[in-house]
């Protein structure tokens, strides 16, 4: 986590917004009590990897291969994070 600039205690908000909801990582955030950085950093991953058990159901009934979608959009997520870490 510190590769992307981020306390151990941003996983909480990240793993419930990846596999429940964007909302419920919301949730989880909000107590932590973040500075603006860690924030945008949180909510920039959850934007791209966000209810993934649901979205992979969805593209797997559309036919497209649903792990590769996670991986990738997984891999984004935190290389997005890490790109925003080197910015601010």
């Amino acid at each position: 986590m510190q590769l992307i600039g981020l306390p151990g205690e941003a996983t909480v908000p990240i793993v419930l917004g990846a596999l429940v909801s964007v909302y419920a990582g919301i949730a989880a955030v909000v107590p932590l009590g973040f500075d603006v950085k860690e924030l945008t950093i949180i909510a920039a991953i959850l934007l791209i990897a966000h209810d993934i058990p649901i979205e992979a159901a969805v593209s797997k009934k559309t036919g497209s291969t649903f792990i590769s979608l996670i991986i990738i959009r997984i891999i984004v997520a935190f290389v997005v994070g890490a790109v925003i870490n080197l910015i601010m």
